[in-house]
């Protein structure tokens, strides 16, 4: 295998996916694909745990901080995006790593979903007219029955459905029937390592992530997105932490309630995550138990490269 290493490092929130990925990059000399749609945003730094400056400064990072939060971003751009640098990389021996916990992107990536990425803001309108009429849970139930692929998206994920039912408008099936007819390939040869901390472990990482995430500011973050005109309603907003953060501004939620609501959810989400990975599994998991084990993991990784003949970049 002559291309320089390209390794995916994936998992649920607060795994500790950053810290082993910068640990990685700076042992391979290599740079950072971030996989999270929520680090894209600009201004949205605490509450999505986003590399601190010293960080970013270690290690070159990608597909951070490339839009305002009423801005929008597609898997499919992302694909797109990490494509180009993926590509670029390779060709100038530079090791990637991949990292992140938002499964759709990883599934672009990796050529698993419908590209097509072509959007109408009528038919995107019409959509949203026809789910707030109808109810978005009929609409789902109705693409449950004519593609099997819903069967995998939540009935609350209205982004999800309302963008199946515009692909329908616009091409007369969906999402499913395209991806089957599609012709996909990722290019390049790859590992990809998961963390998997056991349940207990997990959740006291989610407990200090989100007590931390309060004391460096998070409502302040809130406060000055809010100001700066980004409306509740936006999808960035309706993250983890914001969307709570907000209703605590509006004096609907109590303080304690504040952390108890944002520790839920992220268990929720977490939750989540690992089911997806489990469907979706990475090449090798990473499990632990109580804190991370740095060193031991990156010997295994640099184990596994030499087994798979990657070019070895280490000094």
């Amino acid at each position: 295998m002559s291309q320089p290493p390209l390794i995916f490092i994936v998992g649920p929130t607060a795994s500790g996916k950053s810290a082993l990925a910068l640990s990685l990059a700076e042992a391979l000399q290599g740079e950072i694909i971030s996989a999270d749609s929520r680090q894209l945003y600009c201004k949205m730094d605490i509450g999505t745990a986003k590399p601190s400056r010293e960080e970013l400064a270690r290690v070159p990072h990608h597909i951070i901080d490339i839009r305002n939060p009423d801005e929008s971003f597609s898997a499919g751009e992302f694909s797109r995006q990490a494509q180009n640098i993926i590509a670029e990389k390779m060709a100038a021996g530079i090791p990637i790593i991949v990292c992140g916990g938002s499964g759709l992107y990883i599934q672009a990536l990796l050529g698993m979903i419908f590209k097509k990425s072509a959007t109408d803001p009528d038919i995107r309108r019409e959509v949203e007219k026809l789910g707030i009429e109808r109810g978005w849970d009929k609409l789902w139930l109705e693409w449950c029955n004519k593609d099997s692929s819903a069967l995998k998206v939540s009935p609350n994920d209205i982004k999800r459905i309302s963008r199946a039912w515009e692909i329908f408008r616009m091409t007369g099936a969906f999402p499913g029937a395209h991806f089957k007819a599609q012709d996909y390939t990722f290019p390049w040869e790859y590992l990809s390592f998961g963390l998997s901390p056991d349940r207990d472990t997990l959740l006291q990482r989610i407990a200090a992530r989100t007590e931390l995430m309060l004391l460096e500011g998070l409502i302040g973050e809130v406060e000055s997105l809010l100001a700066a005109g980004y409306l509740p309603e936006l999808n960035a907003m309706n993250s983890v932490g914001y969307k709570e953060t907000i209703a605590f501004l509006k004096g609907e939620i109590s303080r304690a309630e504040l952390t108890e609501q944002i520790l839920i959810h992220t268990r929720q989400f977490a939750k989540r995550q690992k089911t997806w990975f489990r469907k979706y599994a990475p090449q090798q998991w990473l499990e632990y138990e109580n804190y991370l084990p740095m060193d031991k993991f990156l010997r295994y990784i640099f184990q596994v490269m030499d087994d798979a003949m990657f070019k070895n970049k280490r000094e």
